[in-house]
């Protein structure tokens, strides 16, 4: 055993399995015979039966879990396993090698069941196993960019092969592609990215590296820095995908009229049977939103919450309610809903301190912490006096008394020549409302917003593609156009 020697990669899958490119399918019956091609190649090396036995175990189990992709890995394995010194420490490289080989083979793996994500907002996101929280991703510049900060599983979670299924929802929720962190990856994070590319086709490898060299730019790297860490990874293949020419990526123009604007909204989650109002005393600023914005049905108490004075505007919304938390008052007023009427994992968050009666803030703070993306309240009154409003009963009038006072004003000079203008009493909404918190400024649009699917995730309240021209009407305007709007 001291003479072990290292063998090459055909050598390693000597019984009867033949290097396949990781890219292309195998024959249907190629993974039956790994575990038994490892043990008999591994045994012909001179590894003890046991242990080549023990290690064959070893790969089935992790072609259970492993996805496409693990060439590299072999080539890593086999450099570790010519720096060991004693022959058992050689074989255990041999044997990862051999599984690595194999796997590099397997065009797919067993999808990690049971994996979850729940996007946190600000490009933070948790992943949960059986309903177990298992750790948090961190994409970089709040959810902007097209990599990960940062990532921890727990100890109990790592080693099982989740990061591919984690990634793919994250890709899922952001509706874009991630790329190797140009910032740097860590030494787990390296084999798991190999995989990973090396799962992906010619032209999305191409595409990964250079959107990774160009974020890595934007950082204000240094550019042999960026390369030295893209050749780490991917070797030549990465510095010739950033050094080839670019080609513009231009989309058609995008339909701008009514019905397919809301069509695609309807595409991208947006509920456009159901409009919301804010009233806005400034200019919208998705920065500046703190925990969550609230919408009201009603334009009418939007507007009593804009203000009359210069500047106020009420923004008429859609909103993408996502995973949402949604109860009916019965007709109960903003501080006095039943807590009977809220669902008991979204009581279960509510502080200590409420009783028998909610308030619309302390309901919409515990469905956050529960884990919604959005919470709505239906029959509800939610107005800027804070009272349940009663209209007023109209006046009973007695016409001939009437006719009598104006008959004894006839000939006076009541107001002189001068016109003075009437200012109209604004209409006040007595009916009970639907109001409903976003958590996630990416899921509120302008009802005049283009709805652009590529900018799903942007905060931009229209979202547009270049020469849209939609705005949000002045709290005047807008009024003008609704005052008969409950």
């Amino acid at each position: 055993m001291s003479g072990l020697r290292v063998p090459s990669f055909t050598e390693w899958l000597s019984s009867g399995l033949k290097p396949q490119d990781t890219l292309q399918a195998p024959d249907v019956g190629y993974t039956e015979g790994v575990g038994r091609a490892i043990e008999g190649g591994l045994r012909r090396l001179g590894v003890p039966e046991r242990r080549a036995v023990g290690i064959a175990r070893g790969a089935n189990e992790a072609l259970s879990w492993t996805p496409v992709g693990a060439v590299t890995e072999a080539m890593d394995a086999g450099r570790d396993a010519r720096r060991q010194s004693t022959a058992t420490g050689q074989a255990l490289g041999l044997g990862k090698g051999a599984v690595m080989a194999a796997l590099g083979a397997v065009p797919g793996g067993k999808k990690a069941a049971g994996v979850a994500v729940e996007n946190l907002g600000r490009g933070r996101f948790a992943a949960f196993v059986d309903g177990k929280k298992a750790g948090t991703v961190s994409i970089a510049k709040g959810g902007e960019a097209d990599f990960v900060e940062g990532a921890y599983l727990e100890p109990e979670f790592t080693g099982k092969r989740l990061g591919v299924e984690i990634y793919n929802q994250i890709e899922q929720a952001l509706d874009k592609k991630l790329a190797p962190s140009p910032l740097g990856l860590s030494a787990n994070a390296r084999p798991f990215w190999r995989r990973r590319l090396a799962a992906m086709t010619p032209e999305e490898r191409a595409d990964a590296f250079q959107r990774s060299y160009d974020a890595g730019k934007g950082y204000g790297l240094d550019d042999r820095d960026i390369r030295l860490r893209l050749y780490d990874l991917a070797g030549g293949e990465a510095l010739d995908a950033i050094d080839a020419p670019r080609v513009a990526k231009t989309a058609p123009p995008l339909a701008m009229d009514e019905a397919s604007r809301m069509a695609r909204a309807r595409e991208m989650g947006f509920d456009t049977a159901t409009p919301l109002y804010r009233g806005m005393s400034r200019l919208y600023d998705a920065d500046k939103t703190g925990n969550y914005q609230m919408f009201t049905s009603s334009p009418l108490d939007a507007g009593e919450y804009a203000g009359g004075f210069e500047g106020a505007n009420v923004l008429p919304a859609f909103v993408a309610p996502g995973k949402g938390a949604s109860i009916d008052a019965g007709g109960a007023n903003w501080n006095a809903i039943p807590r009977s009427a809220i669902p008991k994992d979204i009581a279960a968050k509510l502080h200590p301190s409420v009783g028998g009666q909610v308030r619309t803030d302390e309901f919409i703070h515990a469905a956050k912490e529960a884990g919604y993306d959005s919470a709505t309240i239906q029959n509800v009154f939610d107005n800027i006096d804070g009272i349940i409003r009663t209209q007023p009963r109209p006046a009973k009038i007695d016409q001939s008394k009437l006719d009598d006072i104006f008959a004894e004003l006839e000939g006076f000079d009541l107001g002189g020549n001068v016109d003075v203008p009437m200012v109209p009493d604004l209409p006040i909404n007595y009916a009970p409302v639907t109001v409903h918190a976003a958590f996630n400024p990416a899921n509120i649009r302008s009802r005049f917003a283009a709805f652009d699917p590529a900018k799903r995730n942007s905060k931009n309240l229209l979202a547009s593609g270049a020469g849209a021209a939609v705005g949000v009407p002045s709290f005047t305007d807008f009024l003008a156009n609704q005052s008969g709007e409950q």
